[in-house]
């Protein structure tokens, strides 16, 4: 498995994420540099054409993802906005919305949602963004293009911040819950428990991704490792221990974490993991 772990200071829900562009490249968000870095994924070198920190206003990266228009989609914790840019240049994009500055796609907070903080980001079957919402303790959709809430959000089911989402080839939803340490799935938008509380050992649900098998694995923040649950939500095995390794050469400003935050397939079926602190490839 390769283990591409990327500088990161550390922040309870201020989440690493990577995601893996339809041009092959790694797109990592940096959360307090507020970018996004676009890296090799053979070699994880960095490349150019990243987003550059504060970019449209962009504080705080907590979800990165590309849309079915090849764009990169960026969640700005910090402004409670989802950001935009051009997948080729990272150039913020003309907004959807009549007087919004370029690069803003959505916004979540208002006067009557104060608290909405945008985390991770994904978009589903029919194409539309959903954006798990921290503050707000919900998960929000929106029309993929003009940018507009397409429904409300319902009423928080969930005990903490709605974490990590995936879409299941059942057509339903799956959602990490950091409260109870559980994961629910929402069928017809009723959810129900998944992976049941603390199932496994797990903690902290900061990630979720269906492997081709149809099993579930599980990103565990605190608990430093990636879980497997079998296609009914039961523990199937702990699939990796997510362990310090600085490497040969680390950076002189190095902040060691293992704490496992997100993961995807790269093209060749390999999983890439990004964690917490600083590391080498390895």
């Amino acid at each position: 498995m390769k283990n591409f772990a990327v500088r990161f200071a550390f922040s309870l829900l201020l989440l690493n994420c990577v995601c893996v562009a339809s041009f092959g490249d790694l797109l990592v968000g940096t959360a307090f540099d507020g970018g996004v870095r676009r890296i090799d994924e053979a070699t994880g070198a960095d490349l150019p054409n990243n987003i550059s920190p504060g970019s449209a206003g962009l504080q705080l990266t907590s979800g990165v993802a590309v849309g079915p228009d090849g764009n990169i989609y960026v969640s700005s914790r910090g402004t409670g906005e989802v950001l935009y840019y051009d997948g080729e240049t990272g150039l913020p994009l003309p907004s959807p919305h009549v007087g919004g500055r370029d690069g803003l796609f959505a916004t979540l907070a208002s006067l009557t949602t104060p608290t909405s903080t945008p985390g991770p980001l994904r978009f589903g079957p029919e194409g539309h963004l959903y954006v798990s919402d921290f503050g707000g303790q919900s998960v929000r959709k929106f029309n993929a293009t003009t940018g507009e809430e397409i429904t409300p959000p319902p009423a928080t089911v969930f005990v903490g911040p709605p974490a990590g989402l995936v879409f299941g080839s059942d057509g339903d939803t799956y959602v990490g819950d950091f409260g109870s340490a559980s994961v629910l799935r929402f069928s017809g938008g009723m959810p129900s428990v998944f992976v049941q509380p603390t199932s496994g050992g797990l903690l902290t649900p900061s990630s979720l991704l269906f492997m081709p098998t149809g099993n579930l694995l599980v990103v565990d923040l605190f608990g430093d490792q990636i879980l497997e649950y079998n296609p009914d939500g039961t523990f199937n095995r702990q699939f990796a221990q997510i362990e310090i390794d600085l490497g040969p050469n680390p950076p002189p400003e190095a902040d060691p974490s293992d704490n496992p935050s997100d993961v995807v397939y790269d093209r060749d079926g390999n999983l890439i993991v990004a964690v917490l602190g600083a590391t080498n490839p390895s």
